[in-house]
């Protein structure tokens, strides 16, 4: 890149640029005003001649989501084709001055000081001193008879302000409107430039010191007005659309959605194809693509049954899935697809393959999908590899015994999916347990119970593996805190073996398959921990 030169210009300059739709603030990130405080100190040191810093601009016809209005007030868009100069750093200082020079909303209530400058003539010449060179000339607060609107010194005329003013202080602000339209504000113009080295640009001038995100730099990457496309609005709406059905924590990090987009049009997940991605080749995927995510989210729901999005170990697994909807022309799977769907989000779940590089997972993972949908014969040993304790089940019993609840850890997160799986009943009337989002994403949520309870197993002094995911179990909340809190199994199991015939049955949707065996009736910890982990790890060696 050939280094830059500065180049001035007049504050007229900027402003009409800036009105004219010439100069643009692209919607990256920041708060684009300052407050009228931070806006009184940038007028007051421009009347001082104090330099202000550089407006850094990029000349280049691709267009970006920019301010439509800066405060009340519109600006003008330029047509597509013809350059425009994106202002990457001093977005507040180029705000602020227009906003205050036009007298927009209450950035027009800035006064200046007028009693803090005195006139100092020599010979034919008038020139300003200030009486209190470290007292901002810029204030909130007028001061009767002795300040001025800032707006009003630049735009009115020594003849509008003659009832007001006296001669000399005429004279004060007629050198104060030269003061601004002589100042010379520096600026740098890039162009020839793509937008990737732009945002590394932006990034590295931006003074707060936060990086850009992949969304917001798409976000305003793929913004058009004509076909009134705005990615960020367009994720509002889905994540909405997704509450409904209890699933939006899959679009949680909105760079998924980036991720599905980009596997559809470059079989390629990464950030660098993101950013490849054309605004309009973006546009018209967008609506097939959420269609596919949407479809996927349902068959998640109906076949693996589970029921919210918080349970699911990895998010990049449903956009796999999505993407298998893309190429199968939105098509339910068939039987022999859907098994292998299945086998393929349960391997990858208990494999903490998407624990390390998500990227590389989800391409490989496209390459699966494609074989998926051809029926082809997948070595699903091969192609998604599980540690050796899954292939023995006590081996893998003890691990589940060994590892403590927690809804961060993805493995937690696959067992309870195998537990929402088996649409788990209530104990006391075989009514169906609702899961839903609220409260799931917690550790202490009242819909996971644990089935030897906390405070009754340090009562008698059984604390070993007390936290153990295999003694978590999903049930209503009110049965939870109203019924069971800290009493023995054999208590309250007991009660709802006479008020549940069922009871049984339901158990057996909990993994807990034979209740005399158990270890419940005798309060019995271990054995009951043995028993449940064993066939919760049948259940997993089943599935992968």
């Amino acid at each position: 890149m050939k280094q830059p030169k500065p180049i001035t210009r007049k504050y007229s300059e900027l402003i009409e640029n800036v009105d004219k739709g010439n100069y643009q603030i692209p919607k990256f990130q920041r708060n684009f005003v300052w407050n009228i405080e931070k806006v009184s100190l940038l007028m007051d040191s421009i009347i001082k001649g104090y330099p202000i810093g550089t407006f850094i601009l990029w000349k280049t016809k691709e267009r970006l989501k920019s301010l439509k209005k800066i405060g009340n007030r519109e600006l003008f868009m330029q047509i597509e084709g013809d350059y425009v100069f994106y202002v990457l750093d001093g977005q507040q200082r180029i705000t602020s001055l227009f906003l205050c020079i036009n007298g927009v909303d209450d950035f027009k209530n800035i006064y200046l000081d007028l009693e803090n400058i005195k006139l100092l003539e020599d010979g034919k010449s008038k020139q300003l001193k200030f009486v209190d060179i470290t007292k901002s000339l810029c204030s909130t607060e007028p001061i009767e008879g002795k300040s001025i609107l800032i707006h009003d010194a630049l735009h009115k005329s020594s003849v509008d302000l003659l009832d007001q003013f006296d001669r000399d202080t005429l004279a004060k602000i007629e050198i104060i409107k030269n003061i601004f339209s002589n100042y010379e504000f520096s600026t740098i113009e890039i162009e020839s430039l793509p937008l990737n080295q732009i945002v590394d640009v932006f990034t590295r001038i931006n003074t707060s010191g936060q990086q850009l995100t992949l969304f917001e730099i798409m976000n305003a990457k793929v913004y058009d007005e004509d076909s009134h496309f705005d990615l960020e609005e367009k994720y509002l709406e889905l994540y909405e659309e997704l509450k409904n059905a209890d699933f939006e924590t899959t679009i949680d990090n909105p760079v998924v959605l980036l991720q599905l987009v980009s596997a559809i049009i470059n079989k390629d997940s990464k950030r660098d194809a993101i950013l490849s991605i054309k605004k309009e080749t973006f546009i018209e995927i967008w609506e097939d693509a959420t269609e596919s995510l949407k479809k996927a989210i349902d068959k998640v729901r109906q076949y693996l049954f589970i029921p919210v999005s918080n349970l699911v170990p990895f998010n990049a697994l449903i956009i796999c899935i999505a993407y298998f909807y893309y190429i199968n022309d939105k098509i339910d799977p068939d039987h022999g697809q859907l098994e292998n769907i299945k086998k393929y989000f349960y391997r990858s779940a208990f494999s903490f393959r998407y624990s390390k590089s998500a990227d590389s997972t989800i391409n490989s993972d496209l390459s699966l999908m494609k074989k998926i949908k051809e029926n082809e014969e997948i070595d699903f040993d091969k192609a998604i590899v599980v540690e050796e304790h899954f292939k023995n089940e006590e081996k893998l019993a003890e691990l589940l015994i060994k590892t403590d609840f927690s809804t961060s850890n993805s493995f937690c997160k696959a067992i309870l999916c195998l537990y929402a799986s088996k649409s788990p009943l209530n104990f006391k009337d075989n009514s169906r347990v609702i899961i839903d989002n609220s409260w799931l994403s917690r550790s202490n949520s009242k819909n996971y119970h644990h089935f030897f309870p906390k405070g009754f197993l340090e009562k008698i002094q059984n604390t070993e593996s007390l936290n153990s995911i295999v003694n978590i179990v999903f049930i209503d909340d009110n049965i939870n805190k109203n019924e069971i809190r800290a009493k023995s199994p054999n208590d309250y199991i007991r009660k709802y073996e006479r008020e549940n015939p069922q009871l049984p049955n339901s158990l057996k949707t909990h993994y807990i398959e034979n209740l005399e065996q158990s270890g419940i009736f005798e309060n019995d910890y271990q054995t009951f921990l043995k028993k449940r982990a064993l066939s919760i790890a049948n259940e997993i060696s089943r599935l992968i």
